[in-house]
């Protein structure tokens, strides 16, 4: 399986007492590999030239979503299967699953006659509902998160005299998810990094604990997305804490607190977490659908983000393994996520210009942008509710570009024909910074026009998930205008770049009531 010289690094590790108290030890995961081998795909680890040119390393993908059920799931749900007694077969058994473990257990419960029932939470896809329904399962949707479906699955456990599979903290699922790890080594030995999404921890649990049993040198890095990073609060507290989870792209992440047996291996085993924003993930759902032809689900591709979005510089000219974990993403949902990584990519921008309303003013604003070669796929006229003069009108488009390159030139070509341009928060990442300092100082110039010409910026507030209202005071120290034009706010979009606040997009808001003091 191995060299000496791994075999004596394994023996070290094992004679080491801090190690046999840990709920998972490499000798389980060898023995679950033992014991699945016969219904587990060994899946293919494929080097990909071109990602490998574009990110700058030698990239390999680990293409375990083409399990039978589309997940790496069912490595540890067929483990923990085989290890029932027979009164616990007999009896059944109860999981909670956002739908790929619900899947994995499922279809091995019904191949070996186990009855069982899974609690999925209402965010599941639902091509990862009916599928589980095909495999005979008992399906109970309730709650908005695995954690709600967990405590609901617990009470039919107790009820029922079920037994609880934990899809991602039971031992026996993290040795089988530690498989993985073997099949790795075996097809690229000489891997640097491996990237491996985080959900529960499960995964990356037993991931981490067979590479560095097996493979020291390798650096294990942990990928998880920003709006539920469970285990990165985890590490910050010493142990799993319950964690706010926003709804992400990767759906099958969304685990609000890690695993207790999960973490108590991974935080010895693994070296790095990162945290990645939806706007990546998405253009990683996007780049293995356009340059490797393959769909994986958000969550499963999630290892790819951080390469895309520049965070791991230190990978460059290194041999590095991501894990593609899972395939099951709806079709209607594909097609909002491929939206969402053509704007990620610079590809799909959204921005309102201020026209001429005179005759002919739409055709030469729509043929400044042909003749960038840019397609113009949605278009609006606002006239009623504009604030502009009569003889312009605001009209919002969202416009196809090549790359962001082209939306830089197309930026470029509308100023210099002197249309007032306001780019949208999410398509303002595609201008080049000189570009993004003129459109924000061109912002500043239309609400220095907008507000009392008496009032002055006062101050900012606090910043509240990247929005803020900046206040104006008048002359005599009251919000608002002394003439009486009322309580003047200026709300302004944008995020927090090198310690400051970067404005992205300024609109006025008269006699609206005050917040974020």
């Amino acid at each position: 399986l191995c060299s000496n010289r791994i075999m004596l690094n394994s023996q070290r590790r094992v004679a080491d007492p801090e190690y046999q108290n840990l709920p998972v030890v490499f000798e389980d995961i060898g023995m679950a590999a033992f014991r699945i081998r016969n219904a587990i795909k060994k899946t293919e680890c494929i080097h990909s030239e071109a990602l490998s040119r574009e990110i700058g390393c030698e990239l390999y993908f680990k293409h375990d979503h083409r399990q039978h059920t589309g997940s790496f799931k069912e490595r540890g749900a067929l483990n923990a299967l085989l290890l029932l007694t027979p009164q616990q077969k007999k009896a059944g058994v109860i999981a909670a699953s956002a739908g790929n473990h619900a899947l994995g257990l499922s279809y091995h419960a019904q191949r070996l006659g186990i009855p069982t029932t899974v609690v999925m939470p209402t965010i599941a896809p639902l091509t990862k509902v009916s599928k589980c329904k095909e495999y005979g399962a008992n399906i109970h949707l309730h709650g908005e998160n695995i954690g709600d479906a967990k405590e609901f699955a617990m009470t039919l456990c107790e009820q029922r005299g079920l037994t609880y599979i934990n899809g991602y903290d039971d031992p026996a699922i993290i040795s089988g998810a530690g498989t993985m790890a073997l099949e790795i080594l075996e097809q690229v030995p000489d891997l640097d990094y491996i990237l491996v999404p985080i959900g529960g921890a499960g995964l990356i649990a037993g991931v981490s604990l067979a590479m560095k049993m097996l493979h020291p040198t390798v650096q294990v890095i942990g990928v998880e997305p920003v709006g539920c990073a469970s285990f990165t609060a985890a590490l910050s507290e010493g142990r799993p804490v319950k964690t706010e989870c926003l709804p992400t792209l990767a759906d099958g992440l969304a685990v609000p607190m890690v695993g207790g047996n999960a973490f108590s291996v991974a935080q010895k085993f693994v070296d790095k977490v990162v945290t990645v924003r939806e706007r990546y993930i998405a253009l990683a759902v996007l780049r293995m659908l356009e340059i490797e032809k393959t769909v994986v689900e958000g969550g499963g591709v999630i290892g790819l983000a951080p390469l895309l979005a520049g965070q791991l510089p230190e990978l460059k000219g290194k041999k590095v393994v991501v894990c593609l974990c899972g395939g099951n993403i709806d079709i209607t949902v594909l097609g909002r996520v491929i939206d969402r990584g053509l704007a990620a990519d610079g590809r799909l921008i959204q921005f309102e210009a201020t026209i001429s309303d005179r005759p002919g003013g739409l055709a030469a604003f729509t043929k400044t942008i042909a003749n960038t070669g840019a397609s113009v796929k949605e278009i609006y006229h606002e006239r009623a509710f504009s604030d502009s003069d009569l003889m312009t009108i605001v009209v919002r488009c969202i416009v196809e570009t090549r790359d962001a390159a082209h939306a830089r030139e197309l930026f470029q070509k509308l100023d210099e024909s002197k249309y007032s341009v306001n780019f949208k928060t999410s398509s303002l990442h595609v201008l080049s910074k000189q570009q993004q300092e003129k459109h924000k100082e061109n912002q500043i110039l239309a609400i220095r026009q907008k507000i009392p010409s008496d009032a002055r910026m006062h101050r900012v507030a606090s910043v509240i998930e990247n929005k803020d209202v900046i206040h104006f005071d008048g002359e005599d120290g009251r919000l608002g205008s002394p003439r009486g034009h009322g309580d003047v706010n200026v709300v302004a979009n944008g995020g927090i770049e090198d310690g400051k606040f970067q404005i992205a997009e300024m609109n006025v808001v008269e006699d609206a009531p005050i917040r974020g003091e």
